[in-house]
């Protein structure tokens, strides 16, 4: 009996650590740890990884908009686009306006997620509170129509959103590539990989 009840117990040890194995695939980053990112060491970044000023564009007190009407005013702005990779840089008047263009992609994010769709396989991390939020994807997600590979990072911190993703990807030997970019440019900032 005493045999069976270590046995249980070993076997149990061996599942909880496997269940907390499995909750290592959700990242989890302090945001509040991470230092505040100035539009110009956003642009030595773009520089660390190959990207002059031909490709991005910096605008100054000004808006954006989305294709569904929905419009941003911005303090400034840094968009840029590398061969595989897209980054976005926003700086804006209060943090309140920040945490709306994060709400904005919280959305656009919700399928991936929530699972609700398709299905992602890989790691992924998400948080929010009043004044920043995060979403880290890495990996692939799948539905009935598409096959869309993700290596994203939004981070929201007091009143700047950024962004890096994978975009203009045509092929799976891309995406190694496009990762690489990617953590070369996060590695430049200080900031946290998907």
């Amino acid at each position: 009996m005493k045999v069976r009840n270590i046995l249980a117990a070993s076997l149990s040890a061996v599942m909880l650590l496997s269940f907390a194995g499995c909750d290592l695939l959700n990242r989890k980053i302090d945001v509040d740890e991470l230092d505040e990112i100035s539009e110009d060491e956003w642009i030595d970044a773009l520089e660390e990884i190959g990207l002059d000023e031909q490709d991005y564009y910096a605008y100054a007190n000004d808006s954006f908009s989305f294709p569904d009407g929905t419009t941003f005013k911005i303090s400034s702005e840094v968009d840029a686009d590398s061969q595989l990779c897209t980054y976005y840089y926003s700086k804006f008047a209060d943090t309140e306006q920040a945490g709306e263009l994060f709400e904005y992609y919280e959305e656009l994010y919700s399928d991936v997620l929530s699972n609700n769709g398709g299905k992602f396989s890989g790691t992924k991390g998400y948080d929010s509170d009043e004044d920043s939020g995060y979403i880290l994807l890495n990996g692939d997600f799948e539905d009935e129509d598409s096959y869309s590979p993700y290596y994203d990072v939004l981070i929201w911190k007091d009143n700047v959103v950024i962004m890096a993703y994978l975009s203009n990807i045509n092929s799976e030997s891309e995406v190694s590539t496009a990762k690489k970019e990617i953590d070369t440019f996060l590695d430049a900032i200080g900031y946290p990989k998907p």
